[in-house]
């Protein structure tokens, strides 16, 4: 059974500057050798998710759009999220992947996406606050002065509702911690932290 694909708009918080971004795929294909021969895992999966200005939304503000593939174990969803953020290449990938209908370079992908694991791999001994701190002081660029990186982080930490958590230990298997829920929004902040322009998203259930 293959993966179904939804969308919805989100309102994203970018600057003026920003430009309008369409990132499509079309006619993915994969398949895997075994023993019997080629299995099929994609065939022929086609789509686009964009930003835009709608009227509809106060002051023109920019919109992105959410796209979710949904579909039982097994039907490709990891594949293709894969795939399309190229940690799975390869002869056995067929297809075209475009940005504003122009092929694109694995680096200028990287440097424009993030991709949020399906699972939370996290340090147990360090607070939500120290979680998300160390994620920025790795991944912002070091001409942020520290003032704005602390903007930063206290921003990740509010827009997912972290702030009644924020000095609680994420724990470890001897000492207790925050919900499974709290760690998946920790490490989606802890992501998010360089406000990247497409967020490859991994949910392994919901």
């Amino acid at each position: 059974m293959a993966p179904t694909i939804g969308s919805g708009d989100v309102e994203l918080k970018t600057s003026d500057q920003e430009v309008q971004i369409k990132f499509g795929w079309k006619n993915l294909s994969y398949s895997v050798s075994t023993s019997t021969g080629p299995k099929e895992i994609l065939q022929n999966v086609s789509g686009f998710v964009e930003s835009g200005l709608f009227p509809a939304y106060a002051g023109l503000r920019i919109i992105g759009q959410l796209l979710a593939i949904l579909g039982p174990s097994g039907c490709g969803k990891s594949t293709l999220l894969n795939i399309l953020s190229r940690r799975l290449k390869g002869p056995e990938v067929v297809g075209e992947q475009l940005l504003n209908q122009s092929h694109f370079s694995d680096a200028r992908l990287r440097s424009m996406s993030t991709y949020v694991e399906q699972e939370d791999y996290l340090v147990g001994s360090l607070t939500v606050a120290e979680t998300v701190g160390f994620a920025a002081r790795l991944a912002l660029p070091s001409s942020l002065d520290s003032q704005a990186r602390e903007e930063r982080i206290a921003d990740m930490i509010r827009e997912f509702g972290l702030q009644s958590i924020k000095r609680t230990c994420i724990g470890t298997p001897l000492k207790r911690g925050i919900s499974g829920g709290e760690k998946r929004r920790v490490t989606t902040a802890s992501q998010l932290i360089t406000l990247p322009k497409i967020i490859f998203l991994g949910i392994s259930q919901l």
